[in-house]
């Protein structure tokens, strides 16, 4: 797969690295194979959260099989959306999950990435740390650079109290 966003207005620089994000968010988010309207998708992909389904069904992208009917909740002027689950491979769901547009934006990523997580577990009491140091680790796509890092946070914030 090779995964490039087109269009007229599209400057990789400006927005390679937020369409990259959204497209990752909407279709992991998408994984359930449930119906999803805009109230879901929205908050996940970014207003153009359409524009990101539409991605995830072109052949370069995966060319994964996104069902469209009229959202009854919403008397039928809205869509909603389903990922048929069939169309969904491994390979798949690895190469959008844990594709990254360059080394040097990686790098940068990971970096604002590491800074997010210390601000967000300064938000939080121990044990929430505790449930979240938890809950990452049961992912698969959980890295041991995450954990090392979610982990040296917690314990630069709590010390000996976070053992």
């Amino acid at each position: 797969m090779t995964f490039m966003f087109d269009g007229s207005t599209y400057d990789p620089q400006r927005d390679g690295h937020r369409l990259r994000n959204n497209t990752q968010r909407v279709l992991v988010y998408m994984l359930d194979g449930r119906w999803h309207g805009k109230a879901d998708l929205e908050p996940v992909g970014g207003a153009a959260y359409d524009s990101r389904l539409r991605d995830l069904r072109k052949a370069n992208f995966g060319g994964f099989i996104i069902e469209e009917e009229r959202d009854p909740t919403t008397n039928g002027t809205m869509s909603r959306y389903r990922l048929d689950l069939s169309s969904v491979t491994n390979e798949k769901v690895e190469a959008i999950v844990f594709w990254t547009i360059s080394k040097t934006k990686e790098e940068s990523a990971l970096k604002n990435a590491r800074t997010d997580i210390r601000r967000a577990i300064k938000m939080m009491n121990l044990e929430q740390c505790r449930g979240m140091l938890g809950l990452i680790g049961t992912f698969d796509i959980a890295t041991p650079t995450l954990t090392t890092d979610l982990n040296v946070a917690v314990y630069d914030l709590w010390g000996d109290d976070a053992d």
